[in-house]
């Protein structure tokens, strides 16, 4: 099966929304931020090597005496 998905329109968001209405352009500055933030963290390098694994909770209490 060939399957091909399509470019992403990067003017899609200011075409549909804010050509149709444009007092919505105000909407524009919090969907830029996030659009962008979310961009570039997606991007960034883990700082760690897992999830956030943190190993003090990982340890075995069994025979261990509080």
């Amino acid at each position: 099966m060939n399957a091909s998905v399509r470019r992403s329109n990067k003017w899609s968001w200011f075409r549909d929304v804010v050509v149709p209405e444009p007092r919505l352009v105000f909407a524009a500055v919090p969907y830029v931020v996030i659009t962008l933030s979310a961009g570039l963290l997606a991007r960034r390098k883990p700082k760690a090597d897992s999830w956030g694994r943190d190993e003090s909770t990982r340890r075995s209490t069994r025979g261990e005496a509080s």
